[in-house]
């Protein structure tokens, strides 16, 4: 038998041992049967190619010796393939059945618990009550709100901010979080658009001025200090606190000039907790 015939022999044996059906219309184990006897016979004929190979070797001498014993070793390699694809497939037919029979298993007790689980005696209101969030005035008061100057330099990533100082005016303790913005008038340069926020070192030390107020600030390695920037705070009662909103006004605007021409230019939404609920504070963007 040629070379040509020995590879079109192994490609029909590992062709009837495929990871699904071999017969498509047959059960499992009766597709699994199929495919292990046509492997079992395809391996009993490489076998037998194979003895008859070996002996040739037995028998031939001189110079024709070689060609009985690469013929032996062909034979011998497609007999392991054909031998590993068995394996493999029955291995993998076993390993199916036994997901097959887990997956029944588990779908069985699932039905069991969803029976025996006791409907709630009220089911809850499709349209719960939801807590309005509190006016802004009720929660903070402006102490500054106005642009600063329009960078030009390359190391500051927001050109346009719009700075604002708000103090807690609920007389308890809240948590705020970074701001958001939303207008129509002028779209913040980045999402979030707000800067981190910095709180007031002692009652009544901001300004309006950043430079010019006292925040609470944090020691470097160097021995000096800068101001501590929080991504959320906790702000004690009558304390300010300050951050910005960075802003994209069209080339020709800034956003002083929006503001004295427009009054109010947007909103500043702030997460804030209070009593262990979530609100948004929105509080307007207008000159004051």
């Amino acid at each position: 038998m040629g070379r040509a015939q020995a590879a079109r022999l192994l490609r029909i044996s590992y062709g009837v041992l495929p990871r699904d059906r071999f017969v498509p219309f047959l059960k499992d184990w009766q597709s699994l049967l199929v495919g292990v006897l046509f492997g079992v016979l395809a391996l009993a004929f490489t076998g037998f190619e194979l003895w008859v190979q070996l002996k040739e070797i037995a028998r031939t001498g001189g110079p024709d010796y070689m060609t009985p014993v690469m013929g032996a070793l062909v034979w011998l390699c497609i007999f392991l393939l054909i031998a590993i694809a068995i394996f493999l497939n029955v291995r993998g037919a076993v390993q199916a059945r036994s997901l097959r029979v887990e997956n029944a298993e588990m779908r069985k007790q699932l039905e069991v618990a969803a029976e025996r689980q006791q409907p709630p005696a009220e089911l809850p209101s499709p349209n719960p009550q939801r807590t309005l969030s509190p006016a802004w005035s009720s929660v903070f008061k402006i102490q500054s709100l106005r642009a600063d100057c329009p960078s030009t330099s390359e190391e500051i990533h927001f050109k346009n901010k719009l700075r604002v100082n708000l103090q807690n005016i609920t007389g308890e303790v809240i948590y705020v979080w970074a701001p958001r913005w939303e207008s129509s008038v002028v779209q913040p340069q980045d999402d979030p658009p707000g800067s981190r926020v910095l709180v007031e070192k002692s009652k009544g030390s901001w300004n309006a001025s950043l430079s010019q107020g006292q925040w609470v600030t944090q020691n470097k390695a160097d021995g000096t200090s800068s101001n501590c920037e929080f991504c959320y705070i906790r702000l004690k009662p009558d304390f300010t606190f300050n951050c910005y909103v960075g802003l994209a006004p069209r080339p020709s605007e800034n956003v002083d000039g929006l503001l004295k021409r427009h009054g109010t230019i947007g909103t500043i939404k702030f997460p804030v907790r209070i009593d262990e609920a979530i609100h948004e504070v929105r509080v307007p963007a207008k000159e004051i």
